[in-house]
């Protein structure tokens, strides 16, 4: 006849050998997933630099997006200049600029990447944002 106490000795070695190996279990599926999701990892391409030439009277705010992303912050282009920037995550087919000065967005200008490339990643402000933040009241800056 078993007495409770042998009883209770038996589980206890039972639940340890269980914890023990799902602990183990536990620990070689956590380093297989970060195995996996360190693999998925991966600098986005870059270009080397991308220049704004901003010949308007205001300094003008540059955000850029690809087809399928949100808007990253560019530089700002100051007025009457060219502005470069390194190291530009690469957007894709089509890239797509957004403008803004003092507080007015006067629209955007998309470009492909091919004819990007073409003009050696040198993107002009077009004349019509100056109007266009002209239109909108914005002052011109001192």
């Amino acid at each position: 006849m078993t007495t409770g106490a042998a009883l209770q000795v038996s589980g206890a070695r039972r639940l340890r050998r269980l914890v023990h190996s799902d602990a183990g279990a536990f620990v070689a599926a956590g380093a297989v997933a970060l195995a996996v999701a360190l693999g998925g990892l991966r600098e986005p391409p870059r270009i080397s630099s991308v220049s704004i030439t901003n010949a308007t009277d205001f300094d003008i705010a540059v955000e850029v997006r690809g087809p399928s992303g949100g808007w990253m912050p560019l530089a700002t282009a100051g007025r009457s200049e060219t502005t470069s920037v390194a190291d530009v995550i690469d957007q894709g087919d089509t890239w797509t600029f957004r403008f803004s000065a003092q507080g007015v967005h006067p629209g955007s200008l998309q470009v492909d990447r091919r004819t990007l490339a073409a003009s050696g990643w040198v993107i002009e402000i077009p004349p019509e944002v100056e109007q266009d933040l002209l239109r909108a009241g914005a002052p011109l800056p001192p």
